[in-house]
């Protein structure tokens, strides 16, 4: 999984304050929000929500990256890999 799906998952489940329901309304599983948001952990060093049985609340740092990526995602580009170069740019060598 990329790191921006990963910023995906970390917003819904900041917005929905569940692990469950980011789940549901991303169409995944919840173990694989758990392994994105753990993933999206390791990557920035610290930890971005408390959790327990019954609830699932932001930590510090993750007040600020929330902010951030939720005023970024929308801008970014919904597709995994770049733009494909229309046939006509490609050298004749690629077609």
């Amino acid at each position: 999984m990329d790191r921006w799906q990963a910023m995906r998952i970390f917003v819904k489940v900041a917005e929905t304050e569940s692990f469950v329901d980011a789940a549901r309304q991303m169409h995944m599983s919840p173990p694989a929000v758990t392994r994105a948001v753990a993933a999206l952990e390791d990557v920035i060093g610290a930890r971005l929500f408390v959790r327990t049985t019954r609830s699932v609340k932001m930590t510090g740092p993750a007040r600020g990256t929330s902010r951030i990526a939720a005023a970024s995602l929308p801008i970014l580009p919904n597709r995994r890999r770049p733009p494909a170069v229309p046939t006509r740019y490609r050298p004749a060598s690629c077609r």
